[in-house]
């Protein structure tokens, strides 16, 4: 029976098999945050709350971080249900247990427990209940399921990334590129009428230029002023055409 005050640990199944994985290819000499961090890329601060606290409880490290007999037997698959098996009963209430005893309880039960006997919230609970089926079942296959399940967004992520990268067509820089071209070509034909007009002949690869003049004459203009007037306008034009 374990002790009524003591901290039940709560260890997220992918950074449980990610540790144990860690342990297959080598033992730590200590387990540090640091180690632990790097191991799972998080923080610090997460590491000691999240991972190595609950180690210690588990009994897979001691106080310094050093790794126990347990947690050498815990790497070994052969010996993995019978370490499971070895925690469940040195840390869990026997009450708990007794409710319950297999994988096929329903895990709000568990959750319930947690609540009640010891007060906690429902996602800390619930993290509870998760980790007590973890050790229950026992079950390796779920180091797979873990594996895939923390690493299939990240890949999906890239997946959709690639595509559109790739096979798939940017909409949003088609779009930009539309507006771009109806901006430059409002720009190139602006309204106003009473500026010259600029026509471009392609085939004679030459530029006629058009004017438009408006002439205000005051009625009391003689008709010798009249003529004085429209005579030097075509003086200036034939000086500008020649």
């Amino acid at each position: 029976m374990a002790d009524s005050n003591k901290s039940y640990p709560a260890i997220a199944p992918k950074n449980w098999f990610a540790l144990r994985r860690e342990f297959l290819r080598t033992v730590p000499n200590r387990v540090t945050l640091s180690y632990v961090a790097s191991v799972l890329n998080i923080k610090e601060d997460s590491a000691r709350a999240n991972v190595v606290g609950p180690m210690r409880i588990v009994g897979l490290i001691d106080d310094s971080g050093k790794p126990t007999d347990l947690a050498y037997r815990w790497r070994d698959d052969t010996q993995y249900a019978s370490v499971c098996q070895e925690i469940l009963d040195q840390i869990y209430d026997d009450e708990l247990r007794a409710l319950a005893p297999d994988a096929s309880t329903p895990i709000e039960r568990v959750s319930r427990w947690f609540i009640s006997k010891r007060g906690l919230g429902e996602s800390a609970a619930g993290k509870n209940a998760n980790f007590y089926f973890l050790l229950l079942k026992a079950d390796l296959q779920e180091a797979s399921e873990a594996t895939t399940n923390s690493t299939g967004s990240s890949r999906s992520k890239t997946a959709n990334s690639n595509s559109r990268s790739k096979g798939k067509p940017d909409n949003t820089k088609s779009a930009n590129r539309d507006n771009e071209q109806t901006r430059v070509g409002m720009t190139q034909v602006p309204e106003q009428p009473d500026l010259p007009v600029v026509q471009t002949s392609h085939e004679q690869n030459s530029v006629s230029l058009h004017f438009d003049f408006q002439i205000h004459i005051s009625p009391e203009a003689s008709t010798e002023q009249i003529d004085q007037i429209f005579a030097s306008m075509a003086k200036h034009l034939n000086l500008a055409r020649s």
